[in-house]
């Protein structure tokens, strides 16, 4: 599949208007993907100045993405759907991680992210972007999670923020006392 071809249709999943069926079944195209994917991470980190030890949970973080959803689709019994999820997966995150790091660039360079006790008109825009970004996004994983699912998009809001919460408890359970984000 052309790359173009490709990013259009990851579009349209953005925009809900497909689902992870409507993407090739490419095993060399989720390598690549993959490969992308973790460089995207990789950069975003760099650029964001995050320490050893958060890189650390980035590469766990990375592994989850693989396993998390292999065992929900063998769970119920789509192990065939796998490689396309994934590409559905990795292909809007890399977008949503394209859209969000320049948004997270600026608020650090303006010292947006400073706590204060009355946050500046700055502050509370840069707040209300990531939280309609984090609905997008869930909106999103959801209606991938729907069709790879043959389920409802309320039971894939479900399995999306379920799989959300695992993924922070084996953090935390993981790099506990580690500091950083």
């Amino acid at each position: 599949m052309k790359p173009a071809r490709f990013a259009s249709r990851i579009l349209d999943l953005l925009r809900l208007r497909s689902g992870p069926q409507d993407l090739p079944y490419s095993v060399p195209l989720l390598y690549r993907l993959a490969i992308l994917a973790l460089l995207v991470d990789l950069v975003a980190a760099w650029a964001l100045e995050v320490n050893e030890a958060s890189t650390l949970r980035l590469l766990v973080s990375f592994a989850l993405t693989f396993a998390l959803p292999w065992l929900v689709l063998r769970w119920r019994g789509h192990e065939a759907r796998y490689v396309q999820t994934m590409l559905a997966l990795l292909g809007t995150g890399i977008a949503f991680s394209l859209l969000f790091l320049p948004l997270a660039m600026s608020a650090l360079a303006h010292g947006m992210v400073t706590p204060e006790a009355v946050p500046t008109a700055r502050q509370a825009l840069f707040a209300w972007l990531i939280l309609a970004m984090v609905v997008w996004k869930i909106t999103v994983t959801a209606s991938i999670w729907r069709h790879a699912l043959d389920w409802s998009l309320p039971a894939g809001v479900g399995v999306a923020l379920l799989l959300f919460v695992a993924e922070f408890g084996l953090d935390r359970l993981l790099f506990a006392g580690t500091g950083g984000a």
